[in-house]
């Protein structure tokens, strides 16, 4: 599949970065702006140079990987929910037994990172819309275990964070992306703002000059 075609599949649906961003957990992208896109017609590609810089280091991390923890990885692949097709997600790579996710972090805000990694990790320990990502792509595709293994440039830059199927969570989350996709995108109903960049574009403050 080319990049062109992965962008219609996922217009089509609500994907890893969606649905953080739906839950109210990404910094840089609300429901709102998920909302516009899904309803609009064009294609519109979510890309900067750090984004670009993420997807050159994939293949290297995915090498590492390979050689350093599990040498059964495979090339990720495109999966859509069993019962509801509109929850989807592009799995970096894959083996028998989880999901694996790459990130490159050329900017880290290290507070947001554990410094300790242990057998498994939960809630608190990774940004928490990779944290979301992480637990989407486990409801999508089935699997009950994933890894994060990350570069983060400049401080301990190797790291693997394991993770299990949050069920709580996860069940929270299916909840809320249904909702969603039900009563917003296919009503034609415009959600109200989950971040603070998207509450001050939709509710900006009032001009008092004239009192």
């Amino acid at each position: 599949m080319n990049r062109e075609e992965w962008l219609c599949k996922r217009k089509l649906g609500i994907g890893g970065s969606d649905a953080s961003a739906i839950m109210g957990l990404n910094k840089y992208k609300g429901a709102l702006e998920v909302y516009e896109d899904k309803i609009s017609d064009e294609i519109k590609e979510e890309d900067n140079e750090y984004m670009k810089l993420g997807r050159y280091m994939e293949p290297c991390l995915h090498r590492m990987y390979k050689e350093n923890v599990d040498d059964t990885v495979r090339e990720g692949e495109f999966h859509i929910h069993p019962k509801y097709d509109f929850l989807r997600g592009t799995t970096d790579a894959l083996t028998d037994t989880h999901i694996v996710e790459y990130k490159f972090i050329s900017r880290p805000i290290y507070e947001e990172w554990s410094q300790e990694v242990q057998d498994e990790y939960g809630y608190g320990d990774i940004p928490d819309s990779y944290y979301t990502q992480i637990q989407h792509y486990m409801m999508v595709t089935g699997y009950n275990r994933a890894h994060l293994y990350a570069y983060i440039a400049g401080h301990n830059p190797w790291r693997l964070y394991p993770f299990k199927r949050d069920v709580r969570f996860v069940m929270k989350l299916r909840a809320r992306l249904i909702k969603f996709w039900k009563n917003h995108v296919e009503a034609r109903v415009e959600p109200e703002p989950t971040n603070a960049r998207e509450t001050r574009l939709v509710y900006p403050k009032p001009d008092t000059t004239d009192y």
